[in-house]
């Protein structure tokens, strides 16, 4: 329940002011609805009857007529004030909330971003965050609401009939506390079954869509059919068992209503025949009594869905609690070196490290390439070195001219990337690559494209720059998706190049014009490049050679005879 009382304590350090007054015009509009009743029976029974000298002094017809106007009239006017109130705090504190979920996202560390599958990262903010409108609207405001206008409307009775007071305790306290309570209980549970189910439908309709071709051709389409077919069998059985639940809560909450009006008119007749109360307060208890059945009701199926609201915040919370490193970026321009002290590293504690003890300094200004079989560990290094990756032991630093050390979180703004796989967006090719800089105008946009050899294909497209891609840039190759992340680098104009084979899958022309712009672009900055290429390693002044199960070697361009071998070795295109 910890996550449930961190969102209940955000709600109030958000919009303190507007909560309290929308639970404030929710315990009167409470009252009043039970009020108005109670006033027209006092009002009903004292027409009825007359007036004797003890009714008239304890409420009088003058007085219960305007109580009745009054309830009347703050019921209805009170109860849109609620709403209005308490609603447009909720969906201001929703909109804050999804924003800092988004910043907490935005501020993950990237070992923690992969272990989120497809989907779910916009699930916490969409759905999770949906679900907890409810413990404010359904739970919290209904239930105090209850309480007031119950621990009221039993004093009063208290002073009119302590019998009738216990009983109505036990029955309406039943009622309002032990079934939602176990309304509760019950919802805790099957929520998070409910949650969980609903998730796994959701992740294997995503692997079944985006996984189509892949499913076909190895013959897999039905069993993933039948995996969603089963989730969603399970989603129906614990939806239907929800409504079980909720209907059986309901019939019980009738009963006890039903139950206590039946006591109410019983209690109050006897009472009346004995002389112990007068008509007047006999319809005052029995129609207040009734008012205050009509208040139990919204409050079960809230408590019924708290499991579920339970579940989302177990899992936004973490993601608001995210630490963020706060420390002010790099501001001075000029290359930045690398420095990697005894690193190890290993992409899950039962995977065989891919680093061993590595230690290096690449000063600001060189061209290093990374060269070695797949798997021993290229990436690693150049996702280490911007940070996206952290070392299980060792560190990692990036240092400027004057040889200070920084965190690379911290040099995010002069670091450019490319991984192996581009990350673009359902945007047009200009927005995709103004992300690298979006202070630059359209022409910068244009000239990063022509470095990136993608002129071609911006003329002859009929929007020009302003053709829209598909999901994950659908709409080009795997090369031209790959330069066209490029052209964001070439736009960003880093400090660091970091590029992970950036030539692979081009023609050896349209490769060969392309080592050329970045190197003219790189000049008098440091790149860091992995390759199994000649045509690209030529270009480093020194190159670290990975040989898996043995240390690092490093081979200089001065050294010529090591440096023809180890060229020699690479493929030539």
């Amino acid at each position: 329940m910890k996550a449930i009382r961190t969102v209940m304590a955000l709600y109030w350090q958000q919009f303190p002011g507007w909560f309290a007054i929308g639970l404030i015009l929710a315990i009167l509009s409470a009252i009043a609805g039970v009020g108005f009743l109670a006033a027209a029976g006092f009002y009903t029974g004292a027409a009825a009857t007359g007036l004797t000298a003890t009714t008239a002094l304890l409420f009088g017809v003058l007085p219960a007529g305007i109580a009745i106007r009054i309830f009347a009239i703050y019921r209805t006017i009170g109860r849109y004030l609620e709403r209005v109130i308490s609603h447009n705090a909720m969906f201001h504190f929703l909109t804050s909330l999804r924003l800092a979920v988004y910043d907490g996202i935005a501020h993950l560390k990237f070992e923690r971003l992969r272990r989120y599958r497809s989907g779910e990262l916009l699930a916490r903010l969409t759905s999770d965050i949906d679900a907890l409108d409810g413990l404010y609207l359904r739970v919290l405001m209904p239930m105090i609401a209850v309480m007031a206008a119950l621990l009221l409307f039993l004093i009063v009775f208290l002073t009119i009939s302590p019998a009738y007071a216990l009983v109505m305790f036990a029955i309406l306290g039943t009622a309002a506390f032990v079934l939602p309570w176990r309304a509760g209980v019950t919802g805790l549970k099957l929520g998070r079954h409910l949650a969980i189910t609903s998730e796994s439908l959701r992740l294997r309709l995503i692997d079944l869509l985006r996984g189509q071709r892949e499913l076909v051709l190895t013959g897999r389409l039905q069993d993933q059919q039948a995996l969603v077919d089963r989730a969603g069998s399970k989603l129906s059985f614990l939806q239907d068992k929800l409504n079980r639940y909720d209907l059986r809560g309901r019939v019980l909450m009738t009963l006890l209503g039903q139950l206590a009006i039946v006591a109410a008119m019983l209690m109050a007749a006897y009472a009346f025949k004995q002389d112990d109360i007068s008509a007047p307060a006999a319809l005052f208890l029995v129609l207040a009594t009734f008012g205050l059945t009509e208040l139990l009701a919204p409050i079960r199926r809230g408590f019924l869905e708290i499991g579920k609201s339970r579940r989302a915040a177990s899992r936004m919370v973490p993601l608001l609690q995210n630490n963020v490193q706060t420390a002010a970026p790099l501001i001075r321009q000029g290359a930045l070196g690398v420095r990697m002290d005894g690193v190890c590293f290993a992409y899950s504690n039962r995977a065989e490290p891919v680093l061993r003890d590595l230690s290096l300094c690449i000063r600001p200004g060189e061209n290093i390439g990374i060269v070695g079989p797949s798997g021993s560990g290229k990436s690693t290094i150049l996702l280490l070195a911007c940070g996206l990756l952290e070392p299980s032991n060792g560190s990692v630093a990036v240092c400027d001219g004057d040889q200070i050390d920084h965190q690379p979180v911290h040099a995010a703004g002069r670091i450019g990337v490319l991984t192996q796989r581009a990350e673009l967006f359902r945007d047009s090719l200009e927005a995709n690559v103004h992300l690298g800089r979006p202070d630059t105008c359209r022409q910068d946009v244009l000239d990063a494209l022509d470095k990136s050899q993608l002129s071609a294909l911006v003329n002859r497209l009929p929007d020009g720059i302003d053709s829209q891609l598909g999901n994950d840039g659908a709409g080009l190759s795997g090369g031209e998706g790959r330069r066209l992340a490029l052209a964001r680098t070439f736009l960003l104009d880093p400090d660091l190049w970091l590029l992970d084979e950036v030539t692979e899958g081009l023609d050896e022309d349209t490769a060969r014009t392309l080592i050329a712009a970045i190197d003219q672009a790189s000049k008098s900055k440091t790149m860091i490049f992995a390759t199994h290429k000649r045509s690209e390693a030529a270009l480093a002044n020194r190159i670290l050679v990975l040989k898996p199960g043995s240390v690092p070697e490093w081979v200089e361009r001065n050294n010529a005879q090591a440096w023809t071998t180890m060229l020699d070795g690479l493929r030539q295109n």
